[in-house]
């Protein structure tokens, strides 16, 4: 858990210091601040785009992995591994290609001007280059074992498996993504502040993250070994530290939202549109860590299709509906920001119907 939150943190801080970063001969040093804020939002938004997206293949792979130790089919763990390590080099390789090639028009999409792309190129590449890195280290842990036998069925399976999970973090990543493109063309004051709430909403949600990895890893054992009681209690625990990490978060950003405002940024319209947006955030947090801890868990039952119909379903029926009406109609960070907590919202409906159906299984066959 600890290594999840390192990553959020250290955003949160590196927003800090932007937001009162300037030359101490600038004439306008509140913009300056601003305009950094907001180019260290864009690439960060379009770094984690990426990451996000194509972080289903360790998704599915520790899954299904997990499940084949938890049913002790050691004949088929090799070829997992194997797969997992082609991917992850295919899917490097294509993220630093679309980030790095891609660069202008995908800043130009948060409504960044010329000289700021300019300005941000140096950042920018190193965040494309770390991208490799990143994929390599995530997927490669672990994977020293040589395959003697390619079973098809398998391979088969692991692809299925692949698309449906593939497809729900198409629908999420880009849902999140699309926020930052919204937010950018109301203004760069209510990009920085996108960046500052969307750094806050990530630091919770990867610290949960850390307990839905052990959902997926411990909960396929137990359903692979079809211990369906030891799988309930595992889930219980973590959605009730789950709970508490994003109640915590709810208190700290109500009774302590001037001071946090404040460390990220001294401007004034930065600040005007980061307290319209407050609450909503503050408010969201409790559930958004149980969402999180929730796909753990149904990643751990296989439930990847289930997933991906469910993002889907939000997606389509509130989060397009009322980001268009944001980005047409309301022109506010708020409304933007109430799309993307609307999908949330379907999430977790969506999960607790199959957490449901999880505490009534009396085996795996069941789920």
């Amino acid at each position: 858990m600890a290594s999840e939150a390192a990553q959020p943190v250290a955003a949160l801080c590196i927003t800090a210091l932007l937001g009162h970063s300037h030359a101490s001969n600038d004439p306008d040093p509140a913009t300056t601040a601003r305009h950094n804020v907001a180019v260290y939002g864009a690439t960060q938004s379009t770094a984690f785009f990426l990451a996000g997206l194509f972080n289903f293949l360790l998704t599915v792979t520790l899954a299904q992995l997990s499940k084949a130790i938890g049913a002790r089919s050691w004949s088929t763990v090799p070829m997992r591994l194997r797969v997992a390590l082609g991917m992850a080099l295919l899917t490097s390789a294509m993220s630093w290609a679309i980030m790095y090639g891609l660069r202008s028009p995908l800043l130009q999409l948060f409504g960044l001007s010329k000289d700021l792309i300019q300005s941000s190129r140096a950042f920018y590449d190193w965040r494309a280059h770390g991208l490799v890195l990143l994929f390599l280290t995530r997927l490669t842990t672990g994977i020293l074992t040589a395959s003697k036998a390619v079973w098809t069925v398998a391979l088969i399976n692991l692809i299925g498996a692949g698309l449906d999970v593939g497809g729900h973090a198409l629908f999420l990543h880009t849902a999140s993504y699309c926020l930052g493109m919204a937010a950018g063309q109301l203004d760069l004051a209510a990009l920085a502040a996108h960046q500052i709430i969307s750094q806050l909403w990530n630091c919770t949600s990867y610290i949960c993250d850390g307990f839905a990895d052990v959902g997926t890893i411990l909960g396929a054992r137990c359903f692979g070994s079809n211990d369906m009681t030891s799988l309930r209690s595992l889930a219980t625990q973590l959605l009730c530290l789950g709970f508490g990490i994003g109640t915590t978060v709810l208190v700290i950003l109500c009774a302590a939202r001037a001071p946090i405002q404040e460390l990220f940024t001294s401007d004034e319209e930065t600040l005007a549109r980061l307290r319209s947006t407050w609450w909503l955030l503050a408010g969201m947090q409790p559930i958004n860590s149980l969402v999180f801890v929730f796909d753990g868990i149904l990643y751990a039952v296989q439930a990847f299709a289930y997933k991906r119909n469910i993002v889907a379903a939000g997606g389509f029926l509130f989060y397009l509906p009322l980001i268009l009406l944001a980005y047409f109609q309301w022109h506010g960070l708020f409304f933007v920001w109430l799309a993307y907590a609307a999908l949330t919202l379907c999430r977790f409906a969506g999960a607790i119907w199959k957490f449901v159906v999880l505490l009534r299984a009396e085996s795996a066959f069941d789920m």
